[in-house]
C-alpha cells in the first residue's frame, strides 16, 4: 500500500505531460477554418460569376443598341421617312428596337432625324434582361449619284503595280488592293477587302464582309468598318468596327469596336445608258459594221486629222484603235463588240472635251500599251456585261464603270464626270442621302 501511495506523484506528473488528446480539438479547430474559408471562397465565385455575367449581358445589350442604331442610319439612306423597327444580333445574343423621328417636325424640309435605340441582351423577354439605350442625332445630305471612279457592278476590283485612283472606289463581290495601290478617297463594297504592300487609302473602307490590311506598310487615314471580321496590320488614322472580331497587330489611333455591326453596305446597281439619236448633236452617225467605222478613223488618225462626233456600231466584231489620234470635239462610240485602246489621244482644243465609250459586249474594254490621255479629255468608260481591263501606263480623268475591272501597271485615275447623253449617273436603286452623325450618346433607360 505505501509503494502503491508513494507512486500517486508520479503518476500525476506523467498524466499532466501526456498530450495523447490533444491532437483531437486542433484538428477540428482547423476544420473549422477551412470550411469558413471555403464558404468565403465560394461566395466570392459566385459573386465573381454573377458579376461577370452582369458584365457581358451590360456589354451585349450596348453592342445591341449600337447594331439598332446602325441599321435605323443604312435604312435613312434609302428611305428619308423611316421611322425605325426591330432586329436581332447574330447568334441571338440580343435584341433592339429604334424609333426614328424629324427634329424639327414643323419643317418637311429639314433632313435632321433623332434615332434612339434600346439594345436588350438575351432578349427583351429574358428574366436576367439588361437594357441600355443611345441616341443619335444625324443629317441626311442629299447626293446626286455617281462619285466613283472605279465601279465594279457585278465582279471585283483588282488592283496592283502602282495605282493611283482619286476618287472613290465600289465593287460588288470585293475589292483587292495590292503593290503600291493608293486610293484618295472611300473603299466601298458589300464584300470582302484586302491590302498589302504599301498601299495607302485617304478616306474610310466600308465593307459587308471581311477587311484584311496585311502590310504594317500600308495606312488607312480614315476609318475601317466592317460587317465580318477585321485584321489590321497596318495603320489606321480613324476607328475600326466590325460584326465580328477585330485583330490588331499594326496600329490603331482611335477606338477598337468589335462585336458592334456598323451600317449595311448596300448592293448599288451599275448605271444605265439608253442610245437616243437625238440626244447628240451634230446628228450622229450610224455605222453598220466596225471595220466601215475603223476606215473613217484610222484615215483621219494616219493623216493627223482630229476625229469627232457620236458614233453608233451595229456590230459585235472587235474594235481596235491602234494609231495615235486626235480630238477637237467630244466624241461617242456605242458598240456591241470589244473595244481596245492603245495608243495616246490628243486634245487638239484649249478646252475640255468629252470621250465616251460604251460596250455591251461581255469582252468589255481593254487599254494596252503605254496610254497617255490629258487631263483636259474627260473620258467614260461603261462595259455594263463585260470586265474593263488595264495594262501598262495609263493616266487620264473620268470615270470607268464595268462588271469587273483589273488595273496593273503604273495606272492613275482623277474622277471626272464626263457629259454623256443616256447615260444614268444614279443607282438603279437610287441612293439620295447620305448620313452624317452629328451626336452619339447613351440615355438613361
Amino acid at each position: 500500500m505505501a509503494r502503491l501511495l508513494s507512486g500517486w506523484p508520479g503518476r500525476a506528473r506523467d498524466a499532466a505531460s501526456d498530450e495523447r488528446g490533444f491532437g483531437v480539438p486542433m484538428a477540428l479547430f482547423v476544420a473549422l477554418i477551412v470550411f469558413a474559408l471555403g464558404a468565403t471562397w465560394a461566395q466570392i465565385g459566385v459573386h465573381d460569376a454573377t458579376l461577370s455575367v452582369h458584365e457581358r449581358g451590360w456589354e451585349q445589350a450596348v453592342n445591341a443598341a449600337e447594331a439598332g442604331v446602325n441599321a435605323a442610319m443604312s435604312q435613312l439612306t434609302l428611305d428619308p421617312d423611316y421611322a425605325g423597327t426591330s432586329g436581332v444580333l447574330a447568334g441571338d445574343t440580343g435584341e433592339w428596337i429604334t424609333t426614328v423621328e424629324p427634329i424639327a417636325t414643323s419643317d418637311p424640309s429639314d433632313k435632321r432625324r433623332k434615332i434612339v435605340a434600346t439594345g436588350y441582351a438575351p432578349s427583351q423577354t429574358a428574366a436576367n434582361v439588361e437594357v441600355r439605350k443611345l441616341e443619335a442625332e444625324v443629317d441626311l445630305e442629299t447626293i446626286d449619284g455617281f462619285d466613283y471612279g472605279l465601279f465594279a457592278g457585278d465582279g471585283t476590283v483588282t488592283g496592283s503595280n502602282h495605282m493611283t485612283v482619286n476618287g472613290d472606289v465600289y465593287s460588288t463581290h470585293g475589292i483587292a488592293l495590292q503593290n503600291n495601290s493608293d486610293v484618295n478617297g472611300h473603299v466601298v463594297t458589300p464584300a470582302y477587302v484586302t491590302t498589302s504592300n504599301n498601299s495607302l487609302i485617304t478616306g474610310d473602307i466600308r465593307a459587308g464582309g471581311n477587311v484584311t490590311i496585311n502590310d504594317s506598310q500600308t495606312t488607312i487615314q480614315g476609318s475601317v468598318f466592317s460587317g465580318g471580321s477585321a485584321i489590321i496590320n497596318g495603320h489606321v488614322v480613324g476607328s475600326v468596327q466590325a460584326a465580328g472580331s477585330v485583330t490588331v497587330g499594326g496600329a490603331v489611333d482611335g477606338t477598337v469596336a468589335p462585336n458592334s455591326p456598323p451600317p449595311e453596305v448596300r448592293v448599288e446597281g451599275l448605271p444605265t445608258f439608253t442610245w437616243d439619236a437625238a440626244n447628240y448633236s451634230p446628228t450622229p452617225t450610224t455605222w453598220s459594221n466596225a471595220t466601215a467605222f475603223y476606215a473613217d478613223w484610222s484615215t483621219k488618225a494616219l493623216a493627223n486629222l482630229p476625229f469627232n462626233g457620236h458614233h453608233k456600231i451595229n456590230d459585235t466584231a472587235a474594235l481596235n484603235l491602234d494609231m495615235k489620234w486626235k480630238m477637237d470635239a467630244d466624241v461617242t462610240i456605242v458598240t456591241d463588240g470589244k473595244v481596245t485602246l492603245s495608243r495616246e489621244i490628243v486634245n487638239a482644243t484649249a478646252g475640255i472635251l468629252n470621250l465616251v465609250v460604251i460596250t455591251t459586249s461581255t469582252s468589255g474594254i481593254e487599254f494596252t500599251n503605254n496610254v497617255t490621255i490629258p487631263d483636259s479629255i474627260h473620258v467614260l468608260l461603261f462595259a455594263p456585261n463585260g470586265s474593263v481591263d488595264f495594262r501598262n501606263l495609263k493616266h487620264f480623268a473620268g470615270a470607268v464603270y464595268g462588271k469587273s475591272i483589273d488595273v496593273d501597271q503604273n495606272f492613275t485615275l482623277t474622277f471626272a464626270r464626263p457629259a454623256a447623253p443616256g447615260f444614268s449617273w444614279t443607282s438603279a436603286r437610287a441612293v439620295h442621302h447620305r448620313v452624317v452623325v452629328r451626336v452619339l450618346r447613351e440615355i438613361a433607360v
